[in-house]
Order: structure tokens, then sequence, then C-alpha cells
């Protein structure tokens, strides 16, 4: 019959929402820092408060890649598929924010952002399957 493998332990399914709370707000940080952080105005606190989110939602990715290699197949889901199709066209947003007469920091912008992009990517794979109300796995 179908050999569908099935999702992932309550546990990687309670990692994946984590990532996503803590990758949420971690997001919130160079948007702001871009607008305030302008020359001459420095906000210390924040940015040791942004340097912890990114340790955390590293050491998730950590772990939920650490779980995916025992309990997860090696193929994308459709879903996780359609994401990224989806996600690969957001940088283009970058293109009309310079357009637009608005003082900015893009330097902490860009940085902040593209990590956060990077991770984003390499995570989706992992926490996609988890968000599907199934319960099912349907790779490739």
């Amino acid at each position: 019959m179908d050999s569908l493998p099935t999702f992932p332990n309550r546990k990687q399914n309670v990692l994946s929402r984590l990532f996503v709370v803590f990758f949420s707000v971690s997001l919130v940080f160079p948007l702001v820092a871009a607008f305030l952080n302008l020359p001459g105005h420095r906000f210390m606190e924040a940015g040791i408060a942004d340097v912890g989110l990114a340790l955390i939602c590293l050491l998730l990715l950590a772990l939920l890649w650490e779980r995916r290699k025992n309990n997860q197949p090696q193929q994308l889901s459709r879903r996780a598929i359609h994401i990224l199709q989806g996600l690969h066209s957001l940088p283009l947003l970058l293109i009309a924010l310079y357009l637009a007469p608005v003082a900015l920091n893009w330097e902490v912008l860009l940085i902040g952002l593209g990590w956060r992009y990077w991770l984003l990517l390499t995570a989706l794979p992992l926490i996609a399957p988890a968000s599907r109300p199934e319960g099912r796995c349907h790779g490739l």
C-alpha cells in the first residue's frame, strides 16, 4: 500500500512552532532598527536582544535539523516547495523601499534581513511539514 511516512512527533511540532514565534519576533528588530538606528542614535540594548534572539533561532534550527535526520523523510513537502517559490521574490520588495524617499540605515536593514532570509529558507523544509493539519507528509 501507500507508505507515506507520518509526521514527526509532538516535540518536533513544538520546536517548529517555537522557531516560528522566535523568528517572527526576531524579524521585527532589523525593520525597526533600520528606521530608528540612524547616525548618532544607537540602541545597544535592542542590539543585544537581537543577537540573543538570533542565537535562540539558530539553536532551534539546529534542534530541528538534528531531529529531522532521525524522524523525517529527506524529501521536501509540496507545501514547502510552494512557499519557497513565493519567498524567492520577497527581496524584490527592497527595490520599492529603496525608491521610496525614506531615511533608512541600509547596513542594518540588509544585514538583518539577509541572514534572516537565509535562516527562513533553511528552516522552511523542516517546519512546513509540522504545519499540515492532516498529519501526513506528502513528498515529491
